[in-house]
């Protein structure tokens, strides 16, 4: 299940994010290699629970959807996906990255 957080702090790549609807607060740790969509305090990302929970120092990457890197997600509905993460701007504008590993 995915859940939409409001960035309150980002420090390089540790980003202190709110749930919107519970406001439970998480620390997590994510590397953007889409540097022209690097969300920023304020704006919102949408992602799997699955990340928030986690070890609170372990670090997850994302990068564009066209990359080789990662899971094939051409055939997945993109809203629901665990392994894309959504960043909503304040301008409405949406970038989906997917997950990397490695």
């Amino acid at each position: 299940m995915k859940k939409e957080c409001k960035i309150n702090n980002v420090d390089d790549d540790h980003y202190i994010v709110e749930d919107i609807l519970d406001g439970q607060v998480y620390s997590i740790y994510i590397t953007f290699f889409e540097k022209d969509h690097l969300p920023k305090k304020g704006d919102s990302i949408c992602l799997s629970e699955k990340y928030l929970k986690k070890n609170p120092n372990e670090y997850f990457c994302f990068g564009g959807l066209s990359e080789i890197y990662g899971k094939d997600v051409s055939n997945e509905n993109l809203d629901e996906s665990e392994e894309i993460i959504i960043i909503k701007q304040r301008n409405n504008k949406k970038t989906y990255l997917k997950r990397f590993y490695g």
